[in-house]
C-alpha cells in the first residue's frame, strides 16, 4: 500500500472534503496500522492508532467525534465490543470495521450493532478510500441535522 494510489472514483485527496473527524486505527497488528496511518494521511486524514479496542475508547475519550477503523479480532477489547460502546456511548463517531473475518453472520451482525461498513482484508485502497468518503459524508449530514 502506498500513498500514492488513487481511487478511480474520487480525486487525489478527496478525503479533505470530509475529513472533519479524526480517524482512528484500531488494528493489534502493527504494521498495517503504520501502513494505513501513512496511506491515510496521504490522503489529507488526521490519524490516531490503537493496538485495541480499549486503547480506542480511550482516544475517543479525548476527541468529540471520530471515524474508526476497527479490526474484529483484537487482544482485551475486540472490535465488535469497541462498536457496541462507540454506538451506545459516543453518538457523533462511527466504525468501518476491517477484518480477514469474511463470515457472512459477522458482517451482517457487525452492521446491525451499527458499523457504517465493512472490509474485509486483505482490501483495495479504492474501496477503503471509498467506504471512508462516504462514511465521513454520511456523519457530516448527521451533524447538519
Amino acid at each position: 500500500m502506498t500513498p500514492q494510489t488513487q481511487s478511480p472514483n474520487l480525486p487525489p485527496n478527496s478525503l479533505k472534503i470530509y475529513a472533519r473527524a479524526p480517524i482512528i486505527v484500531a488494528d493489534d497488528e502493527r504494521l498495517l496500522r503504520k501502513a494505513l496511518r501513512q496511506v491515510l494521511e496521504g490522503w489529507g486524514a488526521t490519524v490516531m492508532e490503537a493496538e485495541n479496542g480499549r486503547a480506542a475508547l480511550e482516544i475517543l475519550k479525548t476527541l468529540p467525534r471520530a471515524l474508526i477503523l476497527s479490526d474484529i479480532s483484537m487482544p482485551e477489547m475486540d472490535g465488535l465490543d469497541l462498536l457496541e460502546e462507540v454506538t451506545a456511548h459516543y453518538p457523533r463517531s462511527h466504525v468501518i470495521i476491517v477484518s480477514r473475518m469474511s463470515h457472512e453472520k459477522i458482517i451482517k451482525g457487525a452492521m446491525e450493532y451499527g458499523a457504517l461498513g465493512y472490509l474485509t482484508k486483505p482490501f483495495q485502497l479504492p474501496h477503503l478510500k471509498n467506504e471512508i468518503a462516504e462514511a465521513m459524508r454520511k456523519m457530516a449530514l448527521g451533524d447538519s441535522c
